[in-house]
């Protein structure tokens, strides 16, 4: 028996309604949730869904129409931005330092 199901089985008793719990010198270490606290919804501002985006895009008929997307390595080392013009395919990639993103003033 260890400590930790002692006091696991306590705190059972405890929310049961006994009072066993009384009888410790301590109430045994706080555990602590492993869940996320916030929701993972994306932190950029002023997002548009790619379901949103006009019909001529989807086309490829018109020039100018740019697609980025990055692209993070294993172990979150090491970042490639990728871009596209949908019209030409013309592709730059770009590695970056870091994955922060400059502020802009």
């Amino acid at each position: 028996m260890s400590p930790s199901w002692l006091y696991e089985l306590l705190r059972h008793d405890r929310e049961q309604g006994h009072q066993l719990h009384r009888c410790l010198p301590c109430q045994g270490r706080k555990y602590r949730r492993r869940a996320p606290r916030y929701a993972s919804t994306s932190k950029i501002p002023l997002l548009v869904d790619i379901e949103q985006r006009p019909p001529e895009v989807d086309t490829r008929l018109q020039p100018g129409h740019w697609e980025a997307n990055t692209i993070i390595g294993p172990g979150h080392q090491g970042v490639i931005v990728l871009v596209v013009e949908r019209h030409s395919r013309f592709t730059c990639l770009r590695v970056l330092p870091h994955r922060q993103a400059p502020m802009i003033a």
